[in-house]
């Protein structure tokens, strides 16, 4: 099986004795040399150096993973068509991406650079060396997301909303105002007011060079360890 892990760098999703459990064969795509370079021996079967909103796959992926990189890109639909190239008829791409509506990210995108950072690195010292890209959270909500799979011809037979995170973890009180507003922004505007969000995107397959048909709608044609990974 192809997998293409876009953005993992040094954090690869499948680790060197899980990739050879599974018989995975794994192209590794990052804007950074030196995430490629400090990632574990044997992770990648292939490093490429690319932009992920430039860059023109072959359609030789049977899964793509993309975790936490979207929310990076200035051209969110850009990016989704380089995924979208880089999979064969019937490939899945899998993204876990934080929602541009998220108290966190509204934050994010409001603050200087130069503060949040000071703010983050002073609550979670340990995250220093995990954020070193800025964030522009580009049309990233659940039906944006939607809107821009049937663009660009792919299903999403899964949007999963999640409203947990840790940022607020830190001093109770805060925790608790962050959870009521999100609780009201939740009655007011459904998953649209999520933390964060993954979508599984299929490409369909090509029958006869005309007729087209979508493939399954369950991931259950995957190996039993993909499909229990907590993507």
């Amino acid at each position: 099986m192809a997998v293409f892990d876009v953005g993992g760098g040094k954090h690869p999703f499948f680790n060197p004795g899980e990739k050879a459990l599974l018989h995975l064969e794994v192209f590794a795509i990052d804007i950074s040399e030196r995430e490629l370079a400090t990632a574990p021996p044997d992770a990648y079967d292939h490093s490429i150096c690319a932009d992920i909103c430039s860059y023109s796959g072959s359609g030789n992926a049977d899964l793509v993973i993309c975790q936490a990189v979207l929310e990076h890109v200035r051209d969110i639909n850009a990016a989704i068509q380089s995924l979208v190239s880089l999979l064969k008829p019937g490939g899945v791409a899998l993204l876990w991406v934080p929602c541009r509506n998220a108290l966190f990210a509204r934050l994010n995108m409001l603050l200087p650079e130069h503060w949040k950072r000071r703010i983050l690195f002073t609550i979670f010292p340990k995250t220093q060396q995990e954020h070193g890209f800025p964030a522009f959270y580009d049309r990233c909500t659940p039906e944006d997301f939607l809107h821009m799979a049937r663009a660009n011809g792919v299903t999403a037979p899964m949007v999963q909303s999640y409203y947990m995170n840790s940022y607020f973890s830190f001093f109770l009180p805060v925790h608790m105002l962050w959870r009521t507003w999100q609780l009201v922004a939740r009655c007011v505007v459904g998953n649209q007011a999520c933390e964060s969000f993954s979508v599984a995107l299929r490409k369909p397959l090509v029958v006869d060079n005309e007729t087209t048909r979508f493939a399954a709608e369950s991931p259950a044609s995957f190996p039993r360890q993909l499909r229990d990974q907590p993507f």
